[in-house]
């Protein structure tokens, strides 16, 4: 198998753990802890956390690849020997595909469903009785419509099947009796050289088009009629509970259809989309394979935040009493926050971007790598990390006007650990590695014998994760953590003596290997500089030299990077006791450096 199915394989299994996980413990709050004003729209959350938790278990068991080629979309798994196994695969395959078509229709329902209840017209009712059990299919039905247009239009043919041979062969090494495909071939070359429209893909893509525009005008339609209703709601005779179930259930909704539009409709209709106009996205397709693993994993994440109910159950209790707060938004100024806020969201979706595709690209190399480019391939990810954190959990809550006391605790404590500890102390470590590399190589060109054949990399690398695991994991304990909070709209230590101390010891080690790494790269930039290339022609010695100047130039960059947040983040922040002077050189600054640095 290759670098990226082994990825692939890691990302769906860990997808349909969490999912398994997040979906059980949501329809055991739903169940236990949703008020009774919630009516049937409690059984319409447990259906869906029912399907999702099917949806990720059949991704893990098909595995599919999604891949897109010249005008052509397909998906398609690894084919079993035994001809029964094999067809029951097709059937999950294209019961994998109708998931699609299932969950888009879900979410229209949604939304249909909470504008019935705010209305108060007596529509409701119609989510009563037998009328519930239609809408319940409705979904079903709508799946079932995709999966047959899939079965009866773009199933296996000849003409695709060599159409797409050479490049299955060259993208993931599989010939094309060793797969089990489902895909639209839209335009097939004639021998004058004219392009003609494939009849039967047009009439799928135009089935499974239409499903999905139903579901996104609904969505539209009924979620602007929500919002003008929840902004009457002050207007009208209702109690302050009902006021405020029915805006957390519309601020749950909107963010529950924000990750499917981010995590499918987007890549998923582009990959159905851009081949129809003869837009060749191969590179993209195998990010797609990815997103469409990752959404059921993340999609009832909104729910446990949103919905005092659930995240009331969430918190660890003994936490002490509530202190009076006030989140960021009310100690901002409203144009410093959107700013703040905006920034935060854009850099964090180019910096996940970029690391993203890095440590993909590393991964997909061609050749055996070296220790220069696995570190880089290691080092995308504790950036991945923070700009992911930033992403899901910085710019959600802060956005929701959360103060830190209404966060999870636990889950404020995890997360502060694994991005603002762990990833913050694991990439000095990776970066000295690349300035010893460097080093290494230059004042070594022919080796050290006894080193040959030790994997110096390898073990630099595990060392490095098992030295920062040991540190971080003191703060998961109690009043030791790191923390994000939306109250200051930065990440920072619980403020309790374990977790000062902690701070202070991994500040400690950072100016340390910092100050060794920078060591390293005065050593290496002398040899550059008066070093000669002995024993190769000039082309050649011209050729290495450029290449370990690129080398050594982003090493020192890196470093200088790291070097700016620490003095950020150490002195220049406590200038001013200003909000926004403290969010510059705090959060931005962390954000900002870790995305420059893919």
């Amino acid at each position: 198998m290759s670098n990226y199915e082994y990825l692939k394989i890691f990302v769906q299994w860990t997808s349909f753990l969490c999912s398994l996980v997040f979906n059980l413990i949501l329809t055991f709050l739903i169940i236990t802890k949703s008020p009774k004003k919630m009516g049937n729209y409690r059984w319409l959350m447990i259906y869906f956390s029912c399907f999702a938790i099917f949806f990720s278990t059949l991704d893990v068991i098909v595995g599919p690849f999604i891949h897109a080629h010249g005008t052509s979309a397909c998906l398609l798994m690894r084919r079993s020997e035994s001809e029964d196994v094999a067809n029951v695969q097709y059937v999950l395959l294209i019961l994998l595909c109708s998931c699609f078509g299932v969950t888009i229709t879900f979410f229209a329902i949604h939304f249909v469903f909470r504008y019935f209840a705010l209305e108060r017209k007596g529509r409701i009712s119609y989510f009563d009785g037998k009328y519930f059990l239609i809408w319940l299919a409705i979904p079903v039905v709508c799946g079932t419509v995709w999966g047959l247009a899939l079965h009866f239009f773009v199933g296996h043919t000849y003409e695709t099947t060599e159409y797409l041979r050479e490049n299955i062969l060259h993208h993931y090494n599989l010939e094309m009796k060793d797969v089990i495909y489902v895909g639209a071939f839209y335009w097939r070359t004639l021998e004058n050289g004219e392009m003609e429209l494939v009849i039967s893909a047009a009439i799928a893509a135009g089935i499974m088009f239409s499903v999905k525009a139903t579901s996104i005008s609904v969505v539209c339609y009924y979620g602007f009629l929500s919002y003008r209703q929840i902004s009457e709601l002050p207007q009208e005779g209702e109690s302050a509970f009902t006021k405020s179930l029915q805006k957390q259930l519309y601020k749950a909704l909107v963010l529950q259809a924000m990750i499917p539009i981010l995590f499918m409709y987007l890549p998923i209709g582009t990959f159905l989309i851009l081949p129809a106009f003869n837009v060749n996205i191969e590179s993209f397709s195998k990010l797609a394979t990815l997103f469409y693993a990752v959404y059921p994993a993340v999609d009832p994440l909104p729910l446990f935040f949103i919905i005092d109910n659930y995240r009331i159950a969430l918190k660890d209790e003994g936490q002490g009493e509530d202190i009076p707060e006030l989140p960021a938004s009310a100690l901002m100024a409203p144009g410093f926050y959107w700013f703040a806020l905006i920034s935060c969201l854009i850099i964090s979706i180019f910096g996940s971007t970029v690391n993203f595709y890095l440590f993909y690209k590393f991964l997909k190399r061609d050749g055996k790598a070296n220790g220069f480019q696995k570190i880089c391939l290691v080092k995308t990810l504790p950036n991945f990390v923070i700009c992911f954190a930033f992403l899901l959990w910085v710019v959600p809550v802060t956005a929701l006007d959360y103060t830190y006391s209404q966060l999870p605790y636990r889950l404020n404590s995890i997360i502060g650990s694994l991005a603002g500890s762990w990833a913050y102390l694991f990439t000095p470590f990776l970066q000295v590695s690349l300035s010893c590399n460097r080093f290494y190589v230059l004042y070594f060109p022919f080796g050290i014998k006894v080193l040959k054949r030790v994997p110096v990399t390898n073990i630099s690398i595990v060392l490095s994760i098992l030295i920062v695991s040991c540190v971080c994991s003191v703060g998961l304990q109690e009043t030791c953590g790191y923390v994000y909070d939306p109250n200051f709209f930065c990440w920072r230590p619980e403020g309790l003596p374990c977790s000062d101390q902690l701070a202070k010891v991994i500040l400690a080690m950072i100016y340390s290997i910092t100050f060794s790494s920078n060591v390293f790269n005065v050593l290496t930039g002398a040899r550059l500089l008066v070093n000669k290339m002995v024993g190769m022609n000039q082309q050649e010695a011209a050729r290495r030299r450029k290449r370990w100047m690129i080398m050594f130039t982003q090493s020192v960059i890196q470093d200088c990077l790291h070097l700016v947040d620490i003095i950020n983040a150490t002195y220049l922040w406590e200038l001013s006791d200003e909000l926004w002077f403290q969010f510059l050189f705090l959060t931005l600054s962390f954000i900002i450096i870790y995305t420059l640095d893919g």
